[in-house]
Parts: C-alpha cells; sequence; structure tokens
C-alpha cells in the first residue's frame, strides 16, 4: 500500500465570504438562515456564518480534489488509513458544528429582534 503525502489548502485558496447573505448548504438543514431578514446584514455572526459556509465549501473542495488525485496514483490517505478520517474529514465535521451554533444564534437574534420590534411599535401600528 502507497502512502500519499498529504496536501492542504492555503488562506489564498479560500473563496472570499459572499458580500451578501450566507451561503448556506442546504444538507446543514439551517434554521435561523429563514429570518435573517431580521437580522442586520452588518452583524458579526452573520458575517461569520458567511465565513464559515465559504470555508466549509472550500474544505469539500480540497477534499474532493485530494480523493480524486489519491484515486489517480492509487493511494490511500495516510490519516484515513491509520484514523479511519482525514484531518480535512475532522476539519469539516467542526467546521459544520460552528455553522449549526452561528445558525441557532441568529435564529435567537432574529426571534429576539422581532419582539423587540414588536415591543417597541405603537399600540395601533400592530
Amino acid at each position: 500500500m502507497d502512502i500519499a503525502a498529504p496536501t492542504r489548502p492555503t488562506q489564498r485558496s479560500l473563496p472570499p465570504a459572499p458580500p451578501e447573505g450566507p451561503a448556506v448548504s442546504s444538507p446543514l438543514k439551517l434554521s435561523g438562515t429563514v429570518a435573517l431578514r431580521d437580522v442586520p446584514s452588518d452583524d458579526p455572526r452573520l458575517q461569520a456564518l458567511s465565513r464559515a459556509c465559504a470555508l466549509l465549501e472550500a474544505l469539500e473542495a480540497e477534499a474532493k480534489a485530494l480523493d480524486r488525485r489519491l484515486a489517480d496514483a492509487n493511494r490511500v490517505d495516510p490519516m484515513r488509513h491509520v484514523r479511519g478520517q482525514t484531518s480535512l474529514e475532522a476539519a469539516m465535521a467542526e467546521t459544520r458544528t460552528m455553522v449549526r451554533e452561528l445558525d441557532d444564534l441568529l435564529c435567537t437574534a432574529a426571534e429576539d429582534a422581532r419582539r423587540q420590534a414588536g415591543r417597541t411599535q405603537p399600540k395601533g401600528s400592530r
């Protein structure tokens, strides 16, 4: 069995965060993103969610590219061989967890913003 030298993405290879709204991956089944209209676009949590989604997409693309290179070379990833999971797979799992946590925070923030807006409106405008 041939063990391949690991490759890793550089910061330069990561895509920039999208300018508006998060790049939501449907398999993540996010909840807060449906209520983002109630969260300001400059909210740091929304920006962090966008960057985390972009990072996850970059990690997934790099993992697929690495798997193709390994298959073409008829090699095995050394981390997967030894630990059952590659470093990229571990990073993707951690990033998915981070995305879900950020999404939950945004969902809570959107609900709080709606409640606050309801309290500040005059009685006749509800």
